[in-house]
């Protein structure tokens, strides 16, 4: 294979999709093709070569050709089946890179574009193509093991009836699982995850239709119609500034049409220097508690004024010099002697508890000795529990409030979908908004939960890790 040929032949209109079996591949492959007109390479496309492959070549694939007895196809232990899937893999490697060029010099394919499900290594993809042209789907290992057999497919059926026909049949199906889960390994699963282009879970509330328009703002056929991102630790450097590059990425962004949210947990005072700075059509503050547009709240999640003092006792029951804040709306009291010296909480306003308050809270945050205590006081209120990286600082919640169901509320608000959105973070906070957006991403310095959940990871926030993603994908 010269790979220095391959590198000269004109891949600008070939899209790979490769990954982990049952995660759609091939049903994107034919959707995108069907949507733009063009030419779909579906599963095991090269079967078509198989006839008139030679068997000293590409002894892999034709090891079927002329099996007298099929019982010994399953009847192969898992390193000999594993060892057959892989050489079968190399040689479908050499089968592609041939046939897809020879594809792209007949004249009835100029200017179409062709969608490959592909068995290419992601190495080799990495040497003829860009990450604007390579997609990566994969599902949980274990579906594979546990509903193979649950399609139709005529081969798949077929496997089943031998391994019934075996001796014993439950041997003969708990090696072939043993098969299915070493092909589809926890390591395979992961190496892809990490292989630095655009990966899609598979997810199945998500409709094809979602899944191609997730796989178009992959290709760069469609720009997310809203882009998110946390502040602290993800768009912000931790100096707390933004990069003009930053600022300059996202400006363009909106230009060409994307709405921009800001999703935080800061109080909208605490946050309020940088929607100034961005203007963003909408503000998730309060752990998503709270949704401004143009200075107008059109969300809010909160607790009753019963509900607000029942939580502020609790936390002075159990840790009577409790520094605590509780914000309502815009509004933050704070008990605090040294609220004028607080970057973040100067325009707080000074309430020592000492009276029952009439105001709602959409968040209720104390600084506690240790996390099984807020657990206890979370479990006791009836209200869920936020923890962030790094701080013996802990929030209380409404059980239905979060950015998960703010997000909903302006995917509402807006008549979209949350596939359409792309979200950035880094936090424990971040993690079901990152799960719920069409792409998540988080930045280099995420924790490993939001790393694991993520559909990309882009460079660390101090080396502009939004504004890097956004001008490669977007």
């Amino acid at each position: 294979m010269d790979l220095d040929k391959l590198k000269n032949i004109d891949w600008s209109n070939v899209y790979f999709v490769t990954g982990s079996a049952y995660a759609g591949k091939s049903t994107v492959v034919k959707n995108l093709a069907k949507k733009y007109n063009g030419i779909a390479l579906e599963e095991n496309y090269h079967d078509a070569k198989l006839p008139e492959l030679d068997k000293d070549e590409f002894p892999n694939l034709t090891y079927t050709r002329d099996l007298q007895d099929w019982h010994q196809f399953v009847r192969r232990t898992p390193e000999e089946y594993v060892s057959w899937i892989w050489g079968a893999k190399n040689e479908c490697e050499i089968l592609e890179l041939q046939m897809i060029p020879e594809l792209l010099s007949k004249p009835e394919t100029q200017g179409k574009k062709i969608f490959v499900d592909t068995n290419i290594y992601v190495d080799t993809l990495k040497k003829i193509t860009d990450e604007d042209h390579v997609l990566i789907m994969i599902s949980d290992p274990e579906i594979s093991e546990k509903r193979f057999f649950e399609r139709p497919d005529p081969e798949k059926q077929f496997i089943y009836r031998l391994l019934m026909e075996e001796p014993d049949p439950e041997a003969a199906m708990e090696n072939y699982r043993e098969i299915l889960r070493r092909i589809n390994s926890r390591e395979n699963y992961d190496f892809y995850v990490n292989c630095g282009f655009k990966v899609l879970f598979r997810e199945e509330e998500r409709t094809q239709e979602q899944t191609v328009e997730l796989a178009e703002i992959a290709f760069k056929f469609r720009t997310p119609k809203l882009i998110l991102t946390d502040l602290d630790h993800t768009l912000l450097r931790s100096d707390g500034t933004i990069s003009e590059h930053t600022l300059d990425v996202l400006k363009k962004c909106r230009e060409d049409g994307a709405k921009l949210a800001i999703a935080t947990a800061r109080y909208w005072i605490g946050a309020e220097k940088y929607i100034n700075m961005l203007a963003p059509d909408y503000v998730i503050t309060t752990d998503g508690t709270l949704i401004h547009k143009n200075d107008t709240c059109v969300y809010s999640s909160a607790f009753s004024a019963d509900e607000t003092n029942r939580i502020v006792r609790k936390i002075f029951s159990v840790f009577p010099k409790a520094e605590i804040t509780v914000a309502s709306g815009k509004t933050v009291l704070w008990n605090s002697k040294h609220i004028s010296e607080s970057e973040r909480l100067h325009k707080a306003v000074y309430c020592d508890y000492s009276e029952d308050l009439t105001c709602s809270a959409n968040k209720i945050a104390a600084y506690l000795e240790d996390e099984m205590t807020a657990v206890k006081i979370a479990s006791e209120t009836g209200s869920k529990l936020q923890c962030y990286r790094g701080e013996n600082m802990y929030a209380f919640l409404p059980m239905n409030g979060g950015k998960k169901q703010a997000i909903e509320a302006l995917a509402a608000d807006n008549g979209i979908s949350p596939y359409e959105m792309v979200a950035f973070g880094d936090d424990k906070n971040d993690i079901d908004m990152l799960k719920m957006c069409g792409f998540g991403v988080a930045v280099e310095n995420a924790i490993p939960e939001a790393k694991a959940v993520a559909n990309h990871i882009t460079d660390s926030n101090d080396n502009d890790g939004v504004a890097k993603w956004l001008e490669k994908s977007v």
